[in-house]
């Protein structure tokens, strides 16, 4: 047996140095299959069947793991009528950074040091905010299945144009210059979806449906780097779901530990970090095919909910549920 794993493993070493990325099926026994895993160790199992078929896929990036802390918490002095509740969080050009508060239908604008600069109230609650562009960005308004795109020049704020959506559209982020991945319910019993929506058009250029056997829920959406995998979190489904771009589900993360998750974000290097709603384990920090090497627990009041990344600044903000405090908490992060 021994020698048929040194087999194997020497056929898919040969092509595993000759290509970029690879599928390698091998019609083995159930136990020859965990053995030559192990041995490999060199990818990923990715598909099963009842021939005990075996897939190695490359991974895209090497491995790199971050260390991260909390630098500063930053209370936003802005009030409103009712307490905020910060759901979605986006950094800008110079560093800026721009908030949702969905309780008070309105999304705020912060400098650099996250002082308080301007605001534009909404028709609707919103829900998620990503820049399309240096002087762009797009909010998601659920209840109006709607994209609100917004022009933020200098300290001024102001509404541009707006896409109907099919569905209710919660988590939004930026795939490339015009397009924006969305995700959200389809108003069925455990149905939600992702898509790639066109943003000068409104046309929904690829739709994505999938069963994760819960209620309509809120959702949140990211990207990799490369624009080749999709993570979406099911808040009621307490699970972390990743797609190609073909839709196609690669993996589902949902340990017991993952308790309502929230936000989720990629790094430069496609580690991704999902907010838990949890004041025990406030961020889960995974490898790009979801397999967990951090769990972060910091002395923090409230539940952590949407997450943004700077990678130009090596930080991150956090922000957390309920939010009487009007607090961001900011993370630095090196490797």
């Amino acid at each position: 047996m021994i020698s048929q794993v040194k087999s194997y493993y020497n056929q898919i070493q040969m092509t595993f140095n000759s290509t970029q990325a690879f599928l390698i099926h091998l019609e083995i026994s159930p136990q020859m299959k965990c053995i030559l895993a192990q041995q490999a160790n060199i990818g990923r199992l990715v598909h099963r069947d009842e021939r005990a078929n075996i897939a190695i896929a490359r991974p895209e990036k090497p491995f790199r793991q971050y260390e991260f802390m909390m630098e500063e918490t930053v209370k936003v002095h802005e009030t409103g009528d009712k307490d905020p509740f910060y759901t979605g969080v986006t950094f800008l050009q110079g560093d800026r950074v721009m908030l949702t508060d969905f309780n008070n239908k309105r999304v705020l604008l912060l400098n650099s040091t996250y002082q308080y600069l301007s605001r534009l109230t909404l028709q609707q609650q919103p829900w998620d905010i990503c820049a399309v562009d240096q002087k762009v960005v797009a909010v998601s308004l659920p209840k109006l299945k709607t994209l609100q795109f917004l022009s933020v020049v200098n300290m001024t704020i102001k509404p541009s144009r707006t896409v109907q959506t099919r569905y209710e559209c919660y988590g939004i982020s930026e795939e490339r210059a015009g397009t924006i991945v969305v995700s959200g319910n389809c108003n069925d019993k455990g149905r939600h979806y992702w898509g790639r929506l066109i943003s000068s058009t409104g046309e929904m250029e690829k739709c994505h449906h999938f069963d994760c056997q819960c209620d309509p829920s809120e959702t949140y959406v990211a990207l990799n780097s490369s624009c080749t995998r999709i993570y979406v979190t099911i808040f009621k489904a307490k699970s972390l779901y990743c797609f190609d771009m073909n839709g196609s589900k690669m993996c589902v993360y949902s340990p017991d530990n993952l308790r309502n998750p929230r936000g989720v974000a990629t790094d430069c290097d496609d580690n991704v970090y999902v907010a838990v709603g949890s004041i025990f384990d406030n961020i889960h920090q995974l490898t790009s095919y979801c397999t967990p090497f951090r769990i972060k627990t910091d002395c923090i009041p409230e539940v952590a909910h949407a997450i943004s990344f700077n990678n130009a600044r090596d930080k991150f903000v956090l922000t957390t549920f309920p939010d009487q405090s009007r607090t961001l908490f900011i993370y630095t992060f090196n490797s």
